[in-house]
């Protein structure tokens, strides 16, 4: 789940997500923006804070990746 979608399901607003890891306000503005990523020391306090429910790879695009073979009418 995306920092930006995990603070609007539970109402919690920027600068009290910044307080219960750490960090300035700003900080979490440019995360939600994906401006930066955190550092990974801030990754493991995000990721305690939200109960595992934004992890690393939530800061991270993923490519999209090509059907399999077999999915495509392959063999």
């Amino acid at each position: 789940m995306h920092l930006r979608k995990y603070l609007k399901e539970h109402s919690i607003s920027a600068a009290d997500f910044a307080r219960a890891v750490g960090v300035a306000r700003e900080h979490v503005y440019q995360w939600t923006r994906g401006d930066k990523l955190p550092q990974p020391e801030r990754m493991t306090r995000i990721y305690e804070a939200t109960n595992g429910l934004v992890t690393p790879n939530d800061f991270y695009p993923l490519p999209s990746l090509p059907a399999h073979p077999k999915e495509a009418g392959g063999r």
